[in-house]
C-alpha cells in the first residue's frame, strides 16, 4: 500500500512538473525564435516590466559606423513595432569608425526599477581598448542626466585591454562593475 502509494506520488509530481520543459507555442513560431544577428554570439538580454523581451545588439553595417540596438519583442515573440517599425531602434551609445582598428561591443544590460536600461561593455579609441556604461530612457533616447550626454567612458590602466565582465545594479541604485584589465597590470577590479 506505502509503495503504491509513493509510486502514485511520483508519477503525479513528474508528470506535474515536466510540464515546465514544454515549449510555449503561443510564443513566435513554434515556441521558437531564430534570429541572425552580428556578432554570431548571444546579445544581452532583460525583459521589461510590461514583459516585453529586449536584446541589446552590437552591430558593424558593413559601412563607416559601428552602432547598439535595442530590439524589442512584444510577450509572444513578435517585433514590437510600436518601438520601430521592425522592433529595432539605435541606442545612439556612441558611434565609431568600424575598422580594423575602431570597435566596440555592449557585453551587459541590466534594468533599473523605473525602466531605463543600463548597458556596459568595451570600445577601442585606439590605441587601447576602454570601457563604458550608459544609460538609455525608456523610449531608448540616452538620458543625460547621467554622466555625460548618457555615457561614462573611460579606462584603468592606460595601454592595456579594459572590458566590463559584470554589471550589477544594486537595490540603491548604485551600479557595480567587474572589469578585467589584461597586459602588464594583468588586474581584475571591482568598482
Amino acid at each position: 500500500m506505502k509503495t503504491s502509494i509513493l509510486v502514485i506520488l511520483f508519477f503525479y509530481t513528474h508528470l506535474l512538473y515536466a510540464q515546465s520543459d514544454v515549449l510555449d507555442l503561443s510564443f513566435s513560431e513554434d515556441g521558437k525564435l531564430i534570429t541572425t544577428f552580428y556578432p554570431k554570439w548571444s546579445p544581452p538580454c532583460i525583459i521589461t516590466v510590461d514583459h516585453k523581451i529586449n536584446y541589446i545588439i552590437s552591430q558593424g553595417d558593413d559601412g563607416p559606423a559601428y552602432s547598439e540596438f535595442r530590439y524589442q519583442l512584444n510577450e509572444e515573440g513578435t517585433p514590437d513595432t510600436l518601438l520601430a517599425a521592425v522592433g529595432m531602434q539605435d541606442l545612439e551609445i556612441f558611434e565609431l569608425a568600424y575598422d580594423d582598428e575602431y570597435y566596440g561591443s555592449v557585453t551587459h544590460a541590466s534594468l533599473q526599477s523605473d525602466g531605463k536600461i543600463l548597458t556596459a561593455g568595451y570600445y577601442s579609441p585606439s590605441p587601447f581598448e576602454s570601457f563604458f556604461v550608459a544609460r538609455n530612457k525608456t523610449d531608448g533616447t540616452l538620458d543625460s542626466t547621467f554622466a555625460v550626454n548618457g555615457t561614462f567612458k573611460t579606462y584603468l590602466f592606460p595601454g592595456e585591454m579594459n572590458n566590463i565582465e559584470g554589471l550589477l545594479l544594486q537595490s540603491d541604485g548604485k551600479i557595480i562593475l567587474g572589469i578585467n584589465s589584461w597586459g602588464s597590470a594583468n588586474s581584475q577590479v571591482s568598482i
